[in-house]
């Protein structure tokens, strides 16, 4: 027997057989007995979920036995009746999130672990198992409630699906679930730091700013304040040419002393050439300032060093741009975000 939640709801008899639920009432009362396997569910709880949407009717009780009944034809001796109510057996792995639920922690291990080979079968699996929205058809507050949070972790498992993807070398597929779900949820500061860290250890730079951009404006623009530590460290990450931190490292390192030997001199070159040839392509309105912005006092004097020769290498390519297309060596003016970071730029 098998019992499917993560999509409209579904069972299978042993030979694999549906079973058919073409009424929404004995829907709702499997899924009702399903969120509460193996437990006694009273009459009243039942009778109030089947007619949520209005008042029961004085033959609820008939009602609800001939439901039973019903699923009694398709599923024989799994649904029992007890003094109380009524209850279904479900054996272990019968139903999909149990399943899910022990993959999942078996992925987290994994992860934790380093073996991300292993994790991102397991997350393949788990993530599988999803044919749609959970309970899918079923408004009852129970089924709801449950939907959401398995919404919740279906959003998680990808997240971590993505992470192992990027630790095996596999940027294209990472950095296209990562970008999947901050369209869904663009609010997700945590997301979107992934994602600019992706980006960047996918070899694009440019694109991994721009993402950060665009981040920074959604964030701005809907929540009235600057990213949090994670998604800076994770743009910091990009601008210093830093290979091997995650973001949630990064944080962490970026508020502590650093000797200038910590990071390897061919790394710095690397991210001087880099920036110089390709920021200013993706960025020609570019004030360079305003890379330093409020976060100058996080960075260490190497650090510091290393940006603003950054930022002069790219004022200087602007500038020979501008002189080559007969307009005035400037910079132009700033961006209404720039000027918001310049403003409160920490000498």
């Amino acid at each position: 027997m098998q019992f499917h939640v993560l999509g409209p709801l579904e069972a299978h008899t042993a030979p694999g057989a549906p079973v058919k639920l073409r009424a929404r009432k004995p829907a709702t009362l499997l899924a009702v007995l399903l969120l509460n396997a193996n437990a006694v569910v009273s009459v009243d709880h039942l009778i109030d979920a089947i007619w949520h949407e209005q008042a029961a009717p004085p033959s609820a009780l008939r009602n609800l036995r001939s439901y039973v009944w019903r699923l009694r034809v398709e599923l024989g001796d799994r649904v029992e009746s007890r003094p109380e109510g009524y209850r279904i057996r479900v054996l272990p792995g019968e139903l999909d999130t149990d399943r899910v639920e022990s993959l999942a922690a078996a992925a987290r291990l994994a992860t934790s672990d380093g073996a991300y080979a292993t994790a991102a079968r397991q997350l393949a699996d788990a993530l599988a198992l999803w044919r749609g929205r959970p309970f899918d058809g079923l408004t009852f507050d129970a089924a709801r409630s449950q939907s959401a949070r398995l919404d919740e972790l279906h959003r998680e498992l990808r997240e971590l699906q993505a992470q192992a993807w990027l630790a095996l070398g596999r940027h294209t597929d990472a950095t296209a679930m990562l970008r999947d779900l901050v369209e869904e949820d663009p609010l997700r500061e945590g997301t979107w730091a992934r994602l600019v860290s992706a980006l960047h250890r996918a070899g694009r730079p440019a694109d991994a700013l721009a993402a950060y951009d665009r981040a920074r404006r959604v964030i701005v623009g809907e929540l009235g304040i600057e990213p949090g530590p994670h998604l800076v460290a994770a743009q910091w990450q990009v601008l210093l040419g830093d290979d091997a931190r995650q973001p949630e490292q990064h944080t962490e390192a970026v508020t502590a002393e650093r000797k200038d030997t910590d990071r390897p001199r061919t790394t710095r070159r690397a991210a001087r050439r880099t920036w110089t040839e390709a920021v200013p392509d993706a960025y020609p309105d570019l004030d360079p300032a305003a890379l330093l912005g409020p976060y100058r006092r996080l960075l260490t004097g190497a650090e510091r060093a290393v940006l603003e020769d950054i930022c002069d290498r790219i004022r200087g390519r602007l500038r020979e741009r501008r002189c080559a297309d007969a307009t005035e060596p400037d910079l132009g003016p700033v961006r209404r975000d720039q000027r918001s970071l310049i403003s409160s730029r920490v000498a």
